[in-house]
């Protein structure tokens, strides 16, 4: 029987909207029917101080606690550690031979080629009682096990709980003292439900679990826990469901509502930049890293770089970033940055230094104006940056008759790099669209703030945003194509400002923008675009940037670039460069922006192509200081070709 993906993924997001909309009443409902149980104990705490109480009681003398892999069991970590408990990990500890995680997945690019298909008959679900103590793995053993539950129906008080080996079968089974924390986001209505949603976290998240399989410094002691302890009469067990809101009911009522959608799938990690440098404390994975900022344990989120792959791995669609920024927003306002400021306002700093561009350039490129620019602005000393041009993109386009094109009306839209810095990308836009009869309007150049949108500056993004659309929105409604050559922009206009701005002119451009690679392909394939390229026997390596992925462009442009005769193009798969629009440029930030970027990096040496091409001028930045390899926009190969 074949497997609907659309259908599960809908169905999973109905009752998850539903459960977070009746979390009060499903919560009510499952302590009653949990409590029918003999010898289990079902507790509510409203917050972690609260939890952390009634655990000390339950605990008593104890001072090691076996846990598994838990979101809602790390909310809880840091206060019983200050407690005096040891937290010991039980998962991998039953990989018995170490050297078996030497060489340990890290990046996406390094997983088995499988599908969620090939994943969906390996999970199954096993009905065995809790309060069963004897089985396959032998008699009640004296220790306390502490879990966090997957999922719980509020029909009958069933609880689900996702392995993927043998640890938490065993601690069911042997431990005296069963703890089950629920989320109470995770109670759903029946067990159909929570049947599914167990299942789909194991499904949508088996790539995550393979990449953070690392072993910690405590390997094997959960396994010596659970086999060494003292046997225990069965009589004697405890087993106790700690219901744990902990600021959930807040968040349902704010705008962070979707966060409680998460199935804890850990989806989101695997293509995240920078989960390895997030901390075990503050969450393993974007969405846990953003609860810890929520539930203050985590002091920001500047770690996000706001390349949007969680969004594309999420099975929900949760909007991670947004919800970064968001969140962002409030750190800002919180704790204010002049350098913050000045860094995401691009008009302003081009405007100070386009007017003296020959000296403006000597401080960028010279060792002092380098030391005073970290001093003053921020910028890392040892930082290439590009250079300055007196003359802008729009003084070039305004010196120039162009001919009246009828193929196509389009505006085109260059952004702030193609206008004052690279603006051979904009001239190399602006002569394909004519060569290829359109008529052509370029839009006069406003930020379209997508570095406000990502360091949390949404008022000033959300001015900028006004700004642009209120020129943007006569264009689209006279019947014009807005393209774009900036990924960032791109990504601003048809996904960041219909939310951002909530209105009929924000959703009318972003339904009317295209990527301009995607659009030229599109003219090609419907037999429309000159081909008449000369040959180029050259071989170029193509680093897609995230905020193209995040539009769901991906082969496009390499595609239209193999339009050019005897061009050899390599699509590479390393993932984020690092630079993330302003993130790499901070001193703080500089050597964590190269580690990022240095698989990337290192393909490319051992490629060893003759040139590199990418669309965002900021992955450009970083490939040619990182690679050591010339970059260009695959929009200035295909008018050289014509050339």
């Amino acid at each position: 029987m074949g497997i609907s993906w659309q259908e599960i993924r809908l169905r999973l997001k109905q009752f998850r909207e539903s459960s977070v909309d009746s979390m009060a009443s499903l919560s009510y409902r499952f302590q009653q029917s949990a409590s029918s149980y003999a010898r289990v104990r079902v507790v509510f705490a409203e917050n972690a101080a609260q939890a952390l109480n009634y655990l000390g009681s339950v605990l008593l003398e104890t001072r090691e606690i076996a846990t598994s892999k838990s979101a809602t069991v790390n909310e809880l970590r840091p206060g019983l550690v200050a407690m005096g408990y040891t937290l010991v990990d039980t998962y991998l500890p039953q990989f018995r031979r170490p050297t078996q995680l030497k060489n340990r997945l890290e990046h996406h690019w390094q997983l088995p080629h499988v599908t969620s298909e090939s994943f969906w008959d390996s999970f199954h679900c096993t009905d065995r009682s809790v309060l069963k103590a004897k089985g396959a793995n032998g008699p009640v053993k004296d220790f306390v096990a502490l879990l966090g539950v997957n999922a719980a129906a509020a029909e009958d008080g069933s609880i689900f709980l996702l392995q993927h080996s043998t640890n938490i079968a065993a601690m069911l089974r042997q431990a005296r003292k069963l703890i089950l924390v629920i989320g109470i986001e995770k109670i759903v209505a029946d067990r159909d439900a929570a049947l599914l949603q167990t299942k789909c976290a194991g499904v949508f998240g088996m790539e995550g679990i393979l990449l953070d399989l690392e072993l910690g410094d405590a390997a094997g002691v959960g396994a010596d826990l659970l086999g060494s302890a003292a046997e225990s009469s069965d009589l004697d067990r405890e087993i106790h469901l700690l219901l744990l809101d902990n600021g959930r009911s807040r968040i349902a009522q704010s705008p962070f509502r979707e966060l409680l959608h998460c199935i804890s799938c850990r989806g989101c990690l695997k293509r995240c930049p920078t989960y390895r440098f997030f901390g075990k404390n503050l969450g393993r994975y974007p969405k846990d890293y953003l609860w810890s900022f929520l539930a203050g344990s985590n002091a920001s989120v500047e770690l996000c770089l706001h390349c949007q792959s969680c969004r594309l791995d999420c099975p929900l669609n949760i909007d991670i970033p947004k919800l970064v920024s968001k969140a962002k927003a409030t750190y800002v306002a919180r704790v204010p940055s002049q350098r913050g400021k000045i860094l995401t306002n691009i008009p302003s700093l081009v405007s100070m230094g386009r007017l003296a561009a020959p000296l403006t350039n000597l401080v960028l490129h010279n060792r002092w104006g380098k030391l005073g620019l970290e001093k003053v602005i921020g910028i890392d000393r040892r930082r290439r940056l590009p250079s300055l041009h007196y003359a802008t993109l729009e003084s070039w386009f305004r010196s120039r008759h162009w001919p009246k094109g009828n193929a196509a009306k389009v505006a085109y839209y260059a952004g702030c790099f193609a206008s004052y810095y690279d603006t051979q990308v904009g001239r190399a836009a602006i002569q394909i669209l004519y060569r290829n009869g359109c008529d052509v309007v370029l839009v006069r150049q406003q930020c379209c703030g997508m570095a406000k949108i990502a360091h949390g500056h949404l008022d000033g993004a959300r001015q900028d945003a006004a700004s642009l659309i209120g020129r943007l929105t006569p264009l689209a409604k006279e019947g014009r194509d807005i393209l774009v050559s900036c990924p960032s922009c791109g990504l601003a206009l048809k996904r960041e400002y219909p939310w951002l701005l909530d209105n009929e002119e924000a959703k009318l451009v972003s339904e009317r923008t295209y990527d301009l690679s995607q659009y030229l392909l599109a003219w090609h394939q419907r037999g429309k675009l000159d081909a008449n390229l000369r040959a180029m026997p050259l071989s170029v390596a193509y680093h897609n940037p995230c905020h193209l992925r995040a539009q769901g462009i991906q082969r496009e442009p390499v595609e239209l670039m193999r339009c050019i005769p005897g061009l050899s193009v390599i699509a590479l798969d390393r993932g984020c460069c690092g630079l993330a629009g302003t993130f790499g440029l901070k001193p703080d930030r500089y050597d964590l922006s190269m580690e990022v970027g240095a698989p990337l990096f290192e393909e490319i040496k051992q490629i060893a192509p003759q040139l590199v091409a990418t669309e965002c001028g900021a992955c450009k930045m970083q490939l040619e200081q990182g690679a050591n390899r010339k970059a260009i926009h695959p929009l200035v190969l295909i008018q050289e070709a014509y050339s």
